[in-house]
């Protein structure tokens, strides 16, 4: 029994970390917020950010498990390096933008 138990955890482990930080206290904070103050008006964006960042984690999921290198490793191989810095830049501007 506590063999099945730890096999379990050892394989949704990493799903369990990945769900925490993109569905962390912030977004809970946030969508909390936006329902107390604005009723069901605003929904279709906790639902359409949920479905985002369920796609684009399982995106980011995916290439890391088929490939040896990481997505920008891949941008800068593919159109260069001053793509990739441009983009590195963007999702970082991005990224912060929300913390």
């Amino acid at each position: 029994m506590l063999g099945k138990i730890k096999k379990f955890f050892k394989s949704v482990g990493p799903g369990f970390i990945i769900a925490s930080v993109v569905l962390g206290p912030g977004s809970i904070t946030v969508a909390s917020r936006i329902g107390s103050e604005n009723g069901y008006a605003f929904l279709w964006v906790i639902v359409l950010a949920a479905i985002s960042m369920a796609v684009y984690t399982s995106m980011g999921a995916r290439f890391g498990v088929l490939h040896d290198k990481s997505i920008l490793q891949a941008i800068t191989d593919t159109y260069g390096r001053w793509f990739a810095v441009l983009i590195g830049i963007s999702a970082f501007m991005a990224a912060s933008s929300f913390q």
